[in-house]
């Protein structure tokens, strides 16, 4: 046995002390996971992108987190998050994804009494960063996304009211005008513009005037060499005429190639709209640190954690915050020690855990199809089968 020991040392095994520290002064074993090596990315064609008004989405948000799951958008814009005239005022951490999928949430007016509220969803892979605009229109987010080689993607949410002031719509036309001014290599602006009158199939508006807010908003856009792709009513309610409100506007024709246009969340009066971004996004690898803690030595932990003091550790600490601070380090340190440890990367795939049976599912299919049908006829009887089914998955979802 001891010439074996011998030969396991003359092949450069080191031996550890009890507490896992090598003996010798020599290597103890491989080298420590690297969280801050370059990370290896992707790069995607296109980017999925949901937009909507959910006119008040607490009250249709497990609808909301099963649309999202289906359509796996990396891009999600909301417009109207709180209800009218309501005394609640959430957070935004109540409308997070985790359940579905891992996004960043750039939020505007949720934890406030101003204005409905606006939540714009990134996926954390292309961590996206806000931009802060100069120009003071009400309600508006804006967030950048680095692209390939040196493109940038500019991502805009806009809300306007329809009862806004005059001021307000100067600052609108303002506002796009900065955005394209800003030159980012790609431009894609959401939102409810809330201008019934105007033809989108021929950029005109009614009547001959060149005044009108309609006019001026249709000679901003083609001033500023924008595309608009929304050529079918987005918002539509009991016997009224369906109107285009929701506009999608880019700087390439090419950069949209077609839109869809689901059926409203709940009762909301507006369509969801979803369509791929044609471009080309770099998307960075998340990794992180993943412990084994089935492969731990708790006897080693156990033992190690007895035997620190604590009164002398926190002993020269009246805050507990500061002690709290001890504690996790000490705890850290021992965890480092006797638990293996991997940089694991962070799977891109979306989560599944929405508890709806697939014949929900399939009723969320067929709510869709009776919009889109309904848009095209006007038939009656095709509205009364839509609120069934529309009430029937609003049931669902409250089980």
């Amino acid at each position: 046995m001891g010439k074996k020991n011998s030969k396991d040392e003359e092949k450069g095994q080191v031996k550890t002390d009890e507490n896992g520290k090598q003996k010798n002064g020599k290597r103890e074993d491989k080298q420590q996971p690297n969280l801050d090596k370059k990370k290896p990315k992707q790069t995607l064609r296109k980017l999925p992108v949901m937009y909507t008004n959910a006119d008040s989405l607490k009250n249709k948000f497990t609808e909301f987190q099963v649309r999202v799951q289906q359509l796996k958008p990396k891009i999600i814009a909301v417009n109207e998050v709180k209800p009218k005239h309501s005394k609640y005022v959430p957070t935004h951490a109540e409308f997070n994804l985790d359940d579905v999928y891992d996004y960043d949430i750039t939020p505007l007016n949720i934890s406030n009494n101003v204005g409905r509220g606006m939540l714009l969803y990134t996926c954390k892979d292309l961590d996206a960063k806000e931009v802060t605009m100069d120009t003071t229109f009400s309600e508006n987010i804006f967030v950048k996304v680095k692209l390939t080689s040196e493109d940038t993607l500019l991502i805009g949410l806009i809300y306007r009211s329809d009862s806004g002031a005059e001021e307000n719509n100067i600052k609108l036309r303002k506002l796009i005008s900065e955005a394209t001014a800003k030159g980012f290599s790609h431009l894609l602006i959401m939102g409810d513009f809330n201008y019934p009158s105007v033809d989108w199939n021929t950029w005109r508006t009614k009547g001959d005037s060149t005044t009108s807010e309609e006019y001026l908003l249709i000679d901003n856009l083609q001033e500023n060499c924008l595309f608009q792709h929304i050529d079918k009513p987005t918002r539509w309610r009991g016997a009224d005429e369906p109107h285009i409100l929701d506009l999608v506007l880019t700087n390439e024709d090419t950069m949209v190639n077609e839109v869809f246009y689901d059926s409203p969340l709940g009762k909301s009066d507006h369509c969801v709209l979803h369509f791929d971004y044609i471009c080309y996004a770099e998307m960075e690898t998340r990794r992180k640190l993943k412990r084994y803690y089935n492969r731990a030595d708790y006897v080693k932990i156990n033992q190690a954690i007895s035997n620190i003091n604590w009164d002398e550790e926190f002993g020269c600490f009246n805050d507990i915050n500061a002690m709290w601070s001890v504690f996790q380090s000490k705890i850290a340190s021992i965890e480092d020690q006797f638990i293996p440890k991997k940089i694991v990367t962070i799977s891109s795939k979306q989560k599944s855990r929405i508890p709806l049976d697939s014949s929900t599912f399939a009723q969320i299919r067929r709510k869709n199809t009776l919009s889109r049908r309904y848009l095209l006829t006007k038939d009656p009887t095709v509205r009364q089968e839509y609120n069934r089914i529309r009430n029937k998955v609003k049931s669902s979802m409250r089980k």
